[in-house]
């Protein structure tokens, strides 16, 4: 681009030009246009190099005036593309979302599986305390504990679904040897690529539906009750 051109773009944006009366100390020397309007012509002081001859408009003002499509400000060259961080989805490992209430209440382990990160509410440690009280189990505390998973970004999701396993694991085992509950009731947790029976160390287990399903459609309760009632009658 010459420099009427640019100096043309400037004052179109109405941004201000300022050209150096003296070679800056360090730098190659500057480039500066002399107009002379007697011979029609633009000559050029530079030790390195001329610039190509070229007609006076009579001023910048002019030059825009007469050609308008030169007012446009050209694009910006396309930034490059950005490394990326994370690989596709089709790359990133299977990492399971789930959360699993585990309880201690009337001397038995139940473990729940409910939509993740949800939190049931008292209603729901109310629910399994009137199921004990029904089956005339010890009368206990009852302590609902939540593990969610993922449980942060971490060394565990790269692991995908034996990290999930393993946490899973631990989570459980660590249940059982502090409680050491006589019986497991699995309320909706079914066999899972990241749930491994094993952690349930020989305990008797029962399945029989979601407490936090039965929360929200009292119709599954008597289900429940079947299977739960029975234990009672005929204990394992």
């Amino acid at each position: 681009m010459n420099e009427l051109r640019r100096l043309a773009y400037l004052e179109a944006m109405d941004i201000p030009s300022f050209i150096s009366r003296h070679d800056l100390p360090g730098a190659l020397p500057s480039t500066r246009l002399r107009i002379n309007k007697a011979i029609d012509q633009v000559a050029v002081d530079s030790p390195l190099e001329a610039s190509p001859v070229v007609p006076d408009a009579g001023s910048v003002a002019a030059l825009m005036d007469a050609a308008p499509h030169r007012r446009q400000v050209p694009e910006p060259p396309v930034a490059a593309q950005a490394p990326r961080l994370s690989p596709p989805a089709s790359e990133a490992p299977d990492v399971p979302v789930f959360t699993v209430v585990a309880t201690i209440a009337g001397g038995w382990l139940w473990l729940d599986e409910i939509p993740a990160g949800r939190d049931p509410g008292s209603a729901y440690a109310a629910l399994l305390g009137a199921v004990c009280r029904a089956l005339s189990l010890p009368e206990t505390e009852v302590q609902p504990q939540f593990f969610n998973y993922p449980v942060a970004a971490g060394t565990a999701l790269e692991a995908g679904v034996d990290g999930a396993r393993d946490a899973l694991f631990g989570f459980i085992s660590g249940r059982i040897l502090r409680f050491d509950p006589e019986r497991v009731v699995l309320l909706g947790l079914r066999e899972q690529a990241w749930f491994d029976r094993a952690c349930l160390d020989g305990r008797a287990v029962t399945e029989t539906v979601s407490a936090f399903a039965m929360l929200r459609d009292p119709g599954l309760k008597a289900e429940a009750w079947r299977t739960l009632s029975a234990l009672v009658a005929a204990p394992a």
